[in-house]
């Protein structure tokens, strides 16, 4: 977490199940969905990075599934199909939340 201005705090969550039950206990939250354009360009950007094991490309897809379902209890979804525009879209997401 880092802090905005003194009265706001931003927090960024990795696991979509921990954003999601955020809903319960945060009275304003803006949660944003990073989606990549599809499961095949996910695959593919896994297999160019040669870090993982077949097998744990296949479990990060899995998961990747399981996480899309749950893509609809998010405010924003943010397609992440050029680096540079997700983390621009990004900004303007979460400057126009703080500005509200």
């Amino acid at each position: 977490c880092c802090y905005i201005q003194q009265y706001c705090k931003l927090a960024f969550f990795i696991l979509t199940p921990a954003a999601l039950t955020t809903r319960m206990s945060v009275l304003r939250q803006c949660l944003i969905f990073v989606m990549p354009p599809s499961l095949m360009v996910l695959e593919e950007r896994l297999r160019n990075r040669n870090t993982d094991s077949e097998q744990k490309i296949q479990q990060r897809l899995e998961k990747a599934e399981q996480e899309i379902a749950l893509s609809s209890g998010f405010d924003v979804i943010l397609k992440n199909d050029q680096l540079d525009n997700a983390i621009s879209d990004a900004k303007a997401i979460v400057n126009q939340f703080l500005v509200l």
